[in-house]
């Protein structure tokens, strides 16, 4: 396998383990707080890979910030507890082939970490949404959902992940209900979101959800 020159995208992971990188590839540092306060001792090769990272790949702030270039990383602060909903907002590309969002266990790159629940909008063919967990770098068995609201080259206003019970995450699209995904590792250890593919983010941040459990706007 080739490495990845510099600032090109990414590959989708197609659950499977992900190729192994390149041995002379930085090791960024995925934590938002570094940036947000630049006098926490930071090691200088900490600082540097975390300097090179957003040189790539832009801002990892979880404050909403206009068209993130991806991937997108960013820490959940206090993890996906009861309640909590992680809002994102964007566009999918005009020519898109799929995107992800994964809800992770952690940030490393190597060893990857397990991913709770990983959300995978897939437009070629017949349009639709495979969800998954990632354990022990093994992928479980897959869901498919055949139904596909998000559409190549349009805006979607919100897609907010909202946590429902200790193990089941529900998805909505401009409003209206999608999926509800269960997944086969605990919420709780989620801390960390990411996004990638063919998709722009305007916005993501983690909000608490009202009691009515109605927060879709």
């Amino acid at each position: 396998m080739e490495p990845r020159s510099p600032g090109s995208q990414p590959q989708l992971s197609t659950d499977e383990s992900l190729p192994s990188p390149p041995s002379n590839s930085l090791d960024p540092i995925l934590l938002p707080e570094l940036e947000r306060d630049p006098k926490s001792p930071v090691l200088p090769d900490r600082a540097a890979r975390l300097s090179h990272f957003q040189h790539q790949y832009g801002s990892l702030s979880s404050t909403p910030c206009p068209f993130q270039v991806l991937p997108y990383i960013t820490t959940i602060f206090g993890g996906l507890t009861h309640g909590k909903m992680v809002l994102v907002q964007g566009v999918v590309l005009a020519e898109a082939e799929r995107f992800q969002v994964d809800f992770q266990c952690g940030c490393s790159l190597m060893p990857r970490p397990d991913i709770a629940v990983h959300f995978n909008p897939r437009f070629r063919s017949r349009p639709h949404v495979i969800c998954n967990t990632l354990q022990n770098g093994r992928w479980l068995e897959e869901t498919k959902f055949p139904h596909l609201p998000l559409k190549r080259g349009e805006a979607f206003q919100s897609c907010p992940f909202r946590e429902l019970n200790s193990s089941s995450l529900q998805v909505s699209v401009n409003g209206q209900h999608f999926l509800q995904y269960r997944s086969r590792l605990p919420l709780a250890r989620v801390d960390t979101v990411g996004v990638f593919g063919d998709i722009t983010v305007k916005s993501l941040h983690p909000q608490i959800a009202s009691p009515s459990g109605n927060s879709w706007s």
